[in-house]
């Protein structure tokens, strides 16, 4: 099992859990799949993943989530372009 994977199982075993009432809120669910593309595009990046299995899932996860619904495909598609650009500069 590569690391994705394993971050992906653990996450759905035990999701992030709302902070305590005075906490700090939740991020939104674009801020939300923000992260989980850049962590993904890090990866893909150093060689744990390809960038068709990462667009993959990221696609998958924004509509089961949906992020597609409330904010449109296109929006989706540059928030995961924005990502692997930012990795492509870097490297």
């Amino acid at each position: 099992m590569d690391i994705a994977t394993t971050v992906e199982v653990r996450l759905r075993r035990n999701p992030p859990q709302p902070p305590a009432s005075g906490g700090r809120p939740a991020p939104s669910a674009a801020t939300a799949f923000r992260a989980r593309c850049e962590a993904r595009a890090l990866l893909c990046a150093v060689g744990e993943l390809t960038l068709d299995e990462s667009v993959d899932v990221l696609q998958r996860a924004a509509i089961a989530n949906g992020l597609v619904s409330d904010v449109g495909q296109d929006a989706v598609q540059s928030i995961m372009a924005s990502a692997f650009r930012k990795v492509r500069r870097d490297v």
